[in-house]
């Protein structure tokens, strides 16, 4: 069954899908080495290109992915987010990133949220993990905001990752 979502409004955000306008903000973002600190780096123009295909292409494959945050009130790309399962997994990863000039101001928490009612509600999960890098101390407070935890860590490339548990909420009305 594929699922396509053309957007979800929050309060202050839309998560909508990708746009070819889309790219060279992202890949601005992406050749930062400040901003890929805990994602493995900065990738090169053509790389940030083939990432952004890779996420268009989720969609169509799963009926899940990565979305576009804008910001509701300036119209401005504010970052991404969303959930993969790439082939070499064996359950869903959230993950997010925030453009500079719109990160302090929640909307890592506010997207997600977003998401994980969408997860848990349109697509039946029950639950997923996020691989957060253990000194990456912004999005370990969202992890734990969206009321994840540390089940392990676990090594990659050199580098420890906490493998942070989501799941649905016992009591959750908007899931």
């Amino acid at each position: 069954m594929t699922i396509i979502v053309k957007t979800i409004q929050t309060e202050r955000l839309m998560l909508r899908q990708w746009r070819e306008e889309d790219f060279e903000a992202s890949a601005q973002f992406w050749a930062d080495a400040g901003n890929m600190a805990f994602v493995g780096g900065p990738i090169p123009r053509e790389d940030a290109w083939r990432r952004m295909l890779y996420f268009i292409g989720h969609w169509q494959l799963r009926g899940f992915g990565f979305f576009v945050v804008v910001d509701s009130a300036t119209g401005e790309m504010a970052g991404y987010c969303g959930a993969q399962r790439p082939m070499d997994k064996l359950e869903p990863e959230l993950g997010w990133g925030v453009f500079p000039g719109f990160q302090g101001r929640g909307y890592a928490t506010e997207a997600m949220h977003a998401v994980l009612g969408f997860a848990f509600s349109q697509l039946g999960w029950t639950t997923a993990i996020s691989l957060i890098a253990d000194d990456n101390l912004a999005s370990r407070a969202v992890a734990r905001k969206l009321g994840g935890s540390v089940e392990r860590y676990t090594d990659i490339d050199g580098r420890c990752y906490g493998v942070y548990r989501h799941v649905i909420p016992r009591h959750n009305d908007s899931w």
